[in-house]
């Protein structure tokens, strides 16, 4: 069997997937489903960002999320915590599954031009250290992935609304995304653009009718502040390499401006890929759950002998991530984590500007079709 071992592998990474979903009490220390739930009771009332009401048995996290979020929540609350946290888990378990499925690089002339096997390694990626770890911890960033996925795909049929309107909701689940996302729509297409500002306009309005005014946002906003330069906590970002402050701004800035100029260049869906990974290693807040939003880039890269696919691999597994926790080495490890993304990156960027460029006489700047050179005898679209 020609990918029997990649098979096998994935395999085992669906069933420690499956073992994540056992679920944790209230007391673990290491979860975050805790304030979740806390939220899905308190929406509505003016304790919904009181820091006082997260305090759980040795440790707290306060809710970061919208209040039309917890809303959607609320049906959880029916259920006792372990149940909730079950359901909870195997929600995440599917939604994430479903990304890797839906996500469109696996279908691109760009990938069938370099690897026969990019579903398989798709596949292997489910058993990527930060994926299993989003999913132990009770985090959500498979719904990220999952509205980017979905946003790709309706951009590459044509419907920009559409797209905007579904990447929009990542406003009210991950607001650190939400950047680099607009950057891309910016430059590619300006009707998802408005979309996604429209989209993210509706979920603010519900959230202040489901508080009933904006005096939420006083407390919103305190807690967004708290953890917009924490102290170095084992974050896989350039915050944690170069501390905060004015250089750190910098390097955000020059890192979205890369971004910026990869974005004009590739395919569009190629541009959504790289744009949730740099999000984060240009964030002030992210951990190592969130580098499973890495995963499609990474995938992308990781059949290619090249020092991106080298470092795809390692940035994979559990190591860096082990070392990530131990103060002597997050700051290196961190390096080598933002180093894999900046390499994959380019190399995504590369290999895609010689094989596809996006039409520059192009009506709509969703439009994937592509001018061949004259020299190029034949011409390529990626749908």
């Amino acid at each position: 069997m020609k990918h029997g071992l990649t098979y096998l592998a994935a395999a085992v990474g669906l069933a420690a997937m499956v073992w994540a979903a056992g679920g944790n009490t209230v007391t673990s220390t290491s979860d975050d489903f805790p304030c979740f739930y806390r939220a899905a009771q308190l929406v509505g009332t003016p304790a919904l960002y009181q820091a006082g009401q997260y305090d759980f048995p040795g440790f707290q996290i306060p809710f970061m999320r919208l209040p039309v979020y917890a809303k959607v929540l609320q049906p959880l609350t029916r259920l006792g915590y372990r149940q909730a946290r079950k359901v909870w888990t195997s929600l995440m378990v599917a939604i994430m599954a479903s990304a890797f499925w839906l996500w469109p690089l696996k279908s691109s002339d760009v990938i069938a031009k370099r690897s026969d096997a990019i579903a398989p390694i798709a596949m292997l990626a489910c058993a990527a250290s930060p994926v299993l770890s989003s999913l132990g911890v009770g985090q959500d960033v498979a719904i990220v992935m999952l509205l980017v996925a979905v946003s790709a795909r309706l951009l590459l049929a044509d419907r920009p609304s559409a797209a905007g309107l579904a990447a929009s909701i990542v406003f009210a689940v991950k607001l650190t995304y939400l950047p680099a996302i607009a950057l891309v729509f910016l430059v590619r297409s300006r009707r998802a653009l408005a979309a996604l500002v429209a989209g993210c306009a509706l979920q603010f309005g519900i959230s202040c009718w489901i508080q009933g005014g904006l005096a939420w946002l006083q407390d919103y906003a305190k807690v967004m502040r708290a953890f917009a330069d924490p102290v170095g906590a084992h974050m896989p970002t350039i915050h944690t390499v170069l501390g905060g402050g004015l250089l750190f701004f910098i390097a955000a800035c020059a890192i979205y401006a890369c971004l910026l100029r990869m974005a004009r260049s590739v395919p569009i869906e190629i541009a959504l890929t790289a744009a949730l990974p740099v999000a984060i290693i240009a964030a002030p807040h992210g951990y190592i759950y969130d580098f499973a939003t890495a995963v499609p880039l990474f995938a992308y890269v990781l059949s290619l002998d090249t020092w991106a696919g080298r470092a795809a691999i390692l940035s994979l597994t559990p190591l860096p991530y082990a070392l990530l926790t131990n103060e002597r080495f997050e700051r290196p490890v961190a390096a080598i984590l933002v180093l894999a993304v900046a390499l994959a990156c380019r190399q995504v960027s590369s290999t895609a500007g010689l094989i596809v460029q996006p039409r520059r006489d192009a009506k709509k700047p969703c439009n994937m079709a592509v001018a061949s050179a004259p020299s190029t005898p034949s011409t390529i679209s990626i749908r």
